[in-house]
């Protein structure tokens, strides 16, 4: 679910650090603060430590979304494996398909929530053995979740959360691609959250086009709402 960002939209999920430390984190159209980037600065090895992210995860409630906004929800695997202290992170490139608002976008494995799912975990669970073939319950131990965001396609708000639930593998998995995915990587965050893969994301909405912070990385296009996720995520930890 990689989705375009409307005008007035990715503001709350910027940390207050993150906006204060320079001007140069905000992307402005017509005199508008339109999206939060992730600040450059260098990070040591400790920043990203499995203990740091469970210390951070146990330490702040997720925040959540009024139901009254919502009709339906949605959840992604925030997926981490860890060679030393610094992690990398599941990627995939969805599928082309007639109907997908999100179609050939990169994204975290994820989708709707559906009856069956005891819970939005499950959820997210679900729909990572969809995708890519990968057993949370048997590769991977739940850590906890991040702030809910609201889902946007187009440069259209949805009436849809999507809350991004945190995993560590605890056992490698062979990644096995379902219909939904063309194909999936590993996007390592040290050098994400240092600057190595910062770049700009052309956004075009009719007649209009905004310049939308991204990450280039081994020809893959990250923006939109996996950027700001991931992006949260990142700069949580960078300021603890």
């Amino acid at each position: 679910m990689s989705i375009g960002l409307p005008l007035n939209s990715g503001l709350s999920s910027c940390s207050t650090a993150a906006k204060n430390a320079s001007m140069s984190a905000w992307t402005i159209v017509r005199g508008q603060d339109i999206f939060c980037s992730v600040q450059s600065n260098a990070v040591s090895d400790q920043t990203f430590t499995l203990n740091r992210v469970e210390d951070f995860l146990r330490s702040r409630p997720p925040k959540k979304v009024s139901q009254a906004l919502i009709k339906r929800r949605a959840a992604v695997a925030l997926i981490l494996r860890y060679s030393g202290d610094s992690p990398e992170i599941l990627l995939m490139k969805r599928a082309h398909r007639d109907g997908d608002r999100w179609s050939g976008q990169i994204s975290m494995p994820g989708g709707r929530e559906e009856e069956e799912d005891e819970s939005i975990i499950e959820t997210s669970i679900r729909e990572t053995e969809e995708e890519l073939g990968v057993d949370l319950h048997r590769h991977g131990r739940y850590l906890g979740r991040l702030d809910d965001v609201r889902a946007v396609a187009k440069g259209k708000i949805l009436a849809m959360s999507i809350t991004p639930c945190v995993f560590v593998l605890e056992s490698e998995p062979k990644l096995n691609l379902g219909d939904e995915a063309d194909d999936a990587f590993w996007l390592p965050l040290s050098p994400t959250s240092n600057g190595s893969f910062d770049s700009t994301y052309e956004l075009k909405m009719g007649p209009a086009s905004f310049k939308m912070p991204s990450w280039e990385y081994k020809g893959h296009t990250i923006w939109g709402l996996t950027y700001k996720m991931l992006g949260g995520f990142i700069e949580h930890l960078k300021s603890r």
